[in-house]
């Protein structure tokens, strides 16, 4: 079994993202739309059930080799929770759609496993499933939620990129045949290279608490401390001849130190070199002093050596930034000031058909001379003057894919601009699927405006027949000489039609909801409770209904959605009671850490929690979430009247305010509604 990709399933966006990523999957195995939207469908179907009502849900998407070289895609859903025992209805539903289906009980998970055979299995290769992970790991988001996903998983792969660059730079600066090291203002220093604690060691030092200028010879150190000092106050670069300390020898270096400046142009810390030269100053005491002459050419062939094993290091150091820039995925290319090509990479070489060592050297236009009209050449020339620029979307004429480019400086020690780098990156497959993207939000934004139009025509298109069904009812009724029974028959078809009436208005009200485009204002939540109360006079008196309410906030909103929030509630606290209803509104502002612990809240905005609180017959807390479902109820319609949308049509406004709505309860001891809403 291939596992291709694992997906948690704990909401409603990760139900999209495992429907769109199985019929990607299908797609991906050959298989037809009808078969894609089989298996996609019967996979839904049960991770609807997990999200819904499992717990720690996850599904893995694989694919399966059969004999005779027979595949099948499988997709195996894991829950704590008995997915089948809880609606066996959908099990039989996706049964329908794919044939068997298995379940079991293995490590503490129910596991439901779903198959569909590829018809031409044969042609689905290990490098193709492995492709298949590629395509997942870097397919685009489809949701912001998806998105954020994805984020947490590519900060993980850079923290290990990080930490990876860190152990080469340490291989680099432990290789180069010099001793480095960090220095804090105090000169103390903080960090030595390999070359550097193996001196420091061989002096019977230990490196804690260690300075620098106490490795030289007294004497050179008072030679150029002025200098140290004047660099330390201008903050540049100093560079010095000192003799270390090397047990019973004095060995002339070259000393290097370059300050390290924060944002605030203030010096943190200092990097320092020492480089051997002992053998040039040898070769200079040397022509001063010939009776030695002899003596220092045989340290001069010594120092040869060493050189030449020096001179090999350095080689194996350009072999591996070599190394380094073929291994990038971007395209590299980097010329000196006067536009002759020092390197370009790997990719470089494919893309144009130039092979590195034929053209390192020569003039980039005279290589390339189409730069010279396609505005290249000017965004070269502005780097080499010492201004970055980045050119996001960039068409090649050689390959003519799409490209995001960036222009870079290089600079030495001194700051002087000796260069520039070209870096490009191949973003032709991220243009296409953002105009995929495009094209299928434009069509999706058509077909929720047909759906609209169809909720609202097909309403209005109901409410006339059932019009005429009431009103002959009600002729026929008064007309006609009736028995009980035939008046009973009446009164039912009657009643009837008032649902099926009250049932499409609710319909159409909730279709109503998706359309947003009103203007948030701000709306005294004081106000919409006392024009809900007025509607309610009547109903309130009758069962001498007590409301009890704190002071409520101002917040941005739709006066008229705000208005139909509370009188859904209110009519539910007043509908579900068998006593003297008793309703409590009470109202807060959030505090930071109870915005953070609630997943749905964004931490980034204030809220106001409004709570309605009944005495009413309330319901099980494990229904908190079926009773905000469209058409969901957990009492007859005998006992208690309605639709089953209100609830519904609350959440909906709740998220239209980008906000949240929750509910607890327990059976027989009333019911609390939790409103959160954003404060501004």
């Amino acid at each position: 079994m291939e596992e291709i990709i694992r997906i948690n399933l704990d909401n409603e966006m990760d139900l999209i993202i495992v429907h769109k990523r199985t019929m990607r999957l299908a797609e991906l195995c050959g298989l037809s739309i009808a078969s894609q939207t089989t298996f996609a469908t019967a996979v839904s179907e049960v991770a609807r059930l997990a999200i819904s009502y499992g717990d720690k849900s996850y599904i893995i998407l694989s694919i399966h080799s059969l004999r005779l070289n027979q595949k099948e895609i499988v997709a195996t859903i894991f829950d704590k929770v008995d997915l089948k025992a809880i609606n066996s209805e959908a099990f039989a539903y996706a049964r329908r759609l794919l044939g068997d289906i298995q379940t079991e009980y293995k490590d503490y998970y129910h596991v439901t496993t779903l198959k569909y055979r590829v018809q031409f299995g044969g042609i689905i290769s290990k490098a193709k499933i492995e492709s298949f992970r590629e395509y997942f790991k870097n397919e685009p988001s489809i949701s912001a939620y998806d998105e954020i996903r994805k984020k947490n998983i590519q900060l993980l792969e850079l923290i290990d990129k990080v930490a990876e660059s860190e152990n080469r730079y340490r291989m680099l600066s432990d290789n180069l045949p010099l001793m480095m090291f960090v220095i804090n203002n105090d000169g103390k220093i903080s960090y030595a290279n390999k070359w550097l604690k193996e001196f420091i060691e061989g002096q019977g030092l230990t490196l804690t608490n260690i300075t620098w200028f106490s490795l030289l010879h007294l004497p050179d150190y008072r030679g150029f401390y002025a200098d140290w000092e004047k660099a330390i106050l201008t903050k540049t670069i100093f560079k010095a001849q000192g003799r270390l300390k090397q047990r019973e020898n004095l060995i002339w270096h070259l000393i290097s130190m370059m300050p390290v400046k924060n944002d605030n142009d203030l010096v943190t810390n200092w990097i320092g070199f020492f480089v051997d030269i002992h053998a040039q100053k040898v070769v200079e005491e040397t022509l001063r002093d010939n009776k030695a002459l002899k003596m220092i050419q045989q340290e001069l062939l010594s120092h040869q050596k060493e050189l030449e094993v020096k001179n090999t290091t350095l080689s194996r150091q350009n072999d591996f930034i070599e190394t380094v820039l073929d291994s990038s995925v971007d395209y590299i290319l980097a010329v000196d000031s006067d536009f002759r090509i020092i390197t370009f990479n790997h990719n470089y070489e494919v893309l144009t058909s130039k092979k590195r060592e034929e053209v390192l050297g020569e003039k980039l236009t005279d290589v390339f001379p189409v730069l010279k009209d396609n505005g290249t050449y000017e965004l070269i020339q502005a780097a080499l003057a010492g201004v970055p620029n980045h050119t996001p979307v960039y068409q090649s004429v050689i390959s003519y894919r799409f490209y995001e480019v960036f222009y870079i400086p290089l600079s030495d020690d001194t700051d002087e601009i000796y260069g520039a780098v070209v870096l490009g990156r191949d973003i032709t497959d991220h243009m296409q699927h953002e105009q995929k993207l495009k094209a299928m939000n434009e069509e999706l934004l058509l077909r929720n405006n047909e759906l609209e139009q169809f909720a609202y025509i097909a309403s209005h298109d109901l409410q006339e027949p059932l019009r005429k069904i009431k009103t002959f009812s009600k002729l026929l009724h008064e007309s006609l000489e009736l028995n009980d029974k035939q008046k009973d028959y009446f009164n039912r078809i009657i009643n009837s039609s008032n649902r099926m009436s009250n049932l499409i208005k609710d319909v159409l009200d909730f279709s109503r909801l998706s359309i947003t485009d009103e203007q948030f204002v701000a709306v005294d939540l004081n106000e919409v409770l006392n024009l809900v109360k007025v509607d309610f006079e009547l109903l309130i008196e009758e069962k001498s209904a007590v409301i009890h309410s704190d002071t409520l906030p101002v917040v941005p909103g739709i006066q008229l959605q705000l208005t139909q929030l509370f009188f859904n509630l209110l009519s539910n606290a007043l509908k579900f009671s068998k006593k003297q209803p008793v309703i409590t509104i009470k109202s807060r502002k959030l505090n930071f850490d109870e915005i953070n612990s609630i997943i749905d809240l964004d931490a980034n905005k204030n809220y106001y929690l409004i709570e309605f609180q009944d005495n009413g017959i309330g319901f099980e807390q494990q229904y908190a979430r079926q009773i905000f479902t469209i058409f969901q109820r957990l009492n007859d319609k005998q006992s208690y009247a309605g639709t089953g949308i209100g609830l519904a049509l609350c959440k909906k406004i709740v998220e239209n305010h980008n906000g949240y709505i929750t509910a607890t309860s327990e059976l027989g001891e009333g019911a609390t509604f939790h409103v959160y809403l954003p404060a501004e």
